[in-house]
């Protein structure tokens, strides 16, 4: 390559080729042109090529192994008969294989209810497969699910969304499925999905680890599964006081002499004696910590619990007391969203007993029954905590949300929209009401509000992919409504067009250059012969003009005695 620098101070690098050069001009300022529309084409690519998507991967469990052990053929047959469960079963629930990377198959799915609904349909026919084949032949695979934006190219998906689903398969053990906070997000409302917090994987080029949740095939399994935690927190428990009581058995402490300070256990009776006062005489005293700027022990464990913090906010309550109402309501809280249900109503009702007029253990107990399908002891619960009142508004709001959908579930979109409105005139951030008020909306056939919902809570939480998904959905509807509607309306006009011209109304006659010819005019028309100008011929009819164009010197004529032919003459005199 030959360089040289023009006049104007610009460099031309000039490619040579074939003898020939061919020089390419560059400007010094370019390279801010050139960022600005960088910039602009991937903006684009983004908006054309990105689509929000539930990426499944799945992976056999020992699968090299079992290369190793049985053969390629076994293999072979075993992989087989593992495509053939796990496409059938993703195709049925409205996902799609997007490819197979040896044992790992890679899915798309566009809500991430259906691939949660898939991924247990999966996990619950590979045990039924298990139980009839020998146990060589069993199959046993790991699946993570994640839900996000990736880029669309062809058939296939790119993207972050893509490398953290393949992040998260890995982290489960054979016969588990584990989904991200976005999957969570969308589906721990459903009662036909259990979860539980799993822990966190710090994932290659994340600053913060990603926060991992199980998805169980039932409530008993999940059940078991938070009692067998609770075993092995206990047993190691009772390992590391083993341990420290053992080091204190081998350290003795004699004192020279015992020391009685008087003065100390005067200065601390004191204390004491005023909080037993205050016990005595002001027992509401201790009911709720309100400091004047609100962060009391209380709302802060709610702020963390509502963060998905549940380990904080667990220990924050307990540090409330733990025979307080106030903690017990807390503790009961953690443990419904751990799904640790029998627990949750023993706390709640334990709340309740020492406190009467609380709010939100009712709605906790509500909750519980509603996940159960006992939907008329859930809204019993929920109506006595609407009746009720708390320093934190959200709360009464969920009891509005839980009985929206309670009427909705009852097919009364009206009420249920009522209620949704209560719900977020409390907690107007909660994107999960809004998605709830977005179905409402589409469901009783408002889809413009319904896509402005839907949006709304897309916007509150990038999380929520079931708001994306409806988001999608609901503009397609209105979209295809809106051209159904033009569509209806052209195809009006032209059935009226081809009524109009089977009845021969409707022709165009060059009258010549004549000028004045206005709409409403009548005319003669004469036979031509060739184009002749003289009239030689006989008046075969009469036209009447609806609109006039005296630079183009031609009329459209809409209504005629009978049908002219062409050519013809048309004489402006009036009949």
């Amino acid at each position: 390559m030959n360089l040289r620098v023009s006049e104007s101070g610009n460099s031309s690098p000039e490619l040579k080729t074939q003898g020939v050069f061919l020089p390419v001009f560059y400007k010094k300022s370019s390279i801010d042109a050139l960022l600005r529309e960088k910039a602009r084409v991937e903006k684009n690519i983004q908006e054309m090529y990105s689509e929000y998507v539930t990426i499944m991967f799945t992976d056999i469990a020992g699968y090299t192994s079992y290369v190793e052990t049985h053969g390629d053929i076994n293999a072979k047959s075993l992989l087989q008969q593992h495509n053939d469960i796990l496409f059938s079963v993703i195709q049925d629930h409205g996902g799609r294989v997007v490819k197979t990377i040896g044992d790992a198959v890679m899915a798309a799915f566009a809500v991430p209810g259906d691939a949660a609904e898939a991924a247990a349909a999966i996990q619950q026919k590979l045990k039924a497969y298990n139980r009839e084949v020998q146990a060589y032949k069993k199959i046993n695979i790991r699946i993570g699910l994640h839900a996000g934006e990736a880029l669309k190219d062809g058939n296939d998906y790119f993207g972050d969304a893509v490398n953290i689903a393949a992040r998260i398969e890995p982290a489960g053990k054979a016969g588990q499925i584990l989904v991200s906070h976005s999957v969570y997000t969308a589906i721990k409302d459903d009662n036909q999905f259990f979860c539980s917090y799993y822990g966190e994987k710090q994932a290659k080029g994340k600053t913060d680890p990603l926060k991992l949740y199980r998805l169980f095939l039932s409530a008993d399994e999940q059940e078991k599964q938070v009692q067998a935690d609770k075993k092995q927190q206990q047993h190691k428990k009772d390992k590391k006081d083993e341990l420290e009581q053992a080091e204190t058995r081998d350290v003795t402490f004699t004192p020279e002499k015992p020391l009685v300070r008087y003065d100390l256990i005067w200065k601390t009776s004191i204390p004491v004696l005023i909080v037993v006062l205050a016990v005595l005489f002001y027992p509401g005293l201790f009911h709720r910590d309100s400091t004047d700027n609100g962060l009391t022990a209380y709302t802060q464990a709610f702020t963390l619990f509502r963060e998905g913090k549940l380990n904080q906010a667990k220990d924050l309550f307990v540090s409330i007391g733990r025979d307080t109402p106030l903690c017990k309501e807390g503790l009961a809280a953690v443990a419904y969203r751990e799904k640790a249900f029998q627990e949750a109503e023993k706390l709640c009702d334990q709340s309740v007993n020492i406190q009467n007029d609380i709010l939100y253990p009712r709605v906790i107990k509500g909750n519980i029954f509603f996940d159960r399908g006992e939907l008329a002891s859930a809204e019993k619960n929920y109506t006595q905590a609407l009746a009720l009142n708390s320093n934190l508004p959200w709360q009464k709001g969920e009891a509005y949300f839980r009985m929206g959908r309670i009427r909705s579930m009852a097919n009364t979109p009206e009420q249920a929209l009522e209620y949704y409105n209560k719900a977020l005139s409390l907690d107007n951030q909660n994107s999960a009401i809004m998605t709830a008020k977005g179905v409402i909306l589409e469901k009783i056939g408002d889809l413009e509000n319904a896509v402005e919902t839907f949006k709304n809570a897309r916007n509150l939480s990038s999380d929520n992919a079931m708001a994306r998904a409806f988001y999608s959905r609901a503009r397609l509807k209105l979209e295809t409504r809106k051209d159904k509607e033009k569509q209806e309306r052209i195809d009006t006009l032209v059935a009226e067009l081809l009524e109009r011209m089977n009845n021969r109304e409707d022709q165009d006659l060059n009258i010549g250059s004549r000028t004045g010819v206005k709409q409403g005019m009548t005319f003669k028309v004469y036979s031509s012969s060739k184009g002749n100008p003289a009239l030689d011929g006989k008046i075969i009819g009469a036209v009447q003009v609806m609109a006039a164009d005296d630079e183009s010197s031609k009329c459209r004529i809409l209504k005629t005695k009978n049908q002219i032919p062409v050519p013809c003459l048309v004489e402006a005199v009036p009949l």
